[in-house]
């Protein structure tokens, strides 16, 4: 599933989006979900701390696709959500 959600400036800093992923890692490995990955461009430097923060870490790096269309370099984040199934 491909999504893009960002919480509007003049709601920032309050805990939103940390709420928001922390419900999606929740329900995901109440659905069996092993690990949750993110895809992030290189530019976008805000929300590659507010993943790294949340525990997520840099598994790739190259040029990335949205929505279909190929735009610029960027990393995949993953977060393993399940005991069995560690990144580090």
């Amino acid at each position: 599933m491909e999504n893009d959600d960002k919480v509007v400036p003049d709601l920032r800093r309050r805990g939103l989006g940390t709420r928001l992923v922390r419900r999606c890692v929740d329900v995901a490995r109440r659905l069996g979900v092993q690990i949750l990955h993110a895809h992030i461009h290189d530019s976008n430097l805000a929300s590659r701390r507010f993943f790294e923060k949340l525990g997520f870490i840099e598994t790739a790096h190259g040029y990335m696709s949205t929505y279909g269309e190929w735009r610029e370099s960027g990393s995949e984040y993953a977060l393993a959500i399940s005991e069995n199934n560690k990144l580090t």
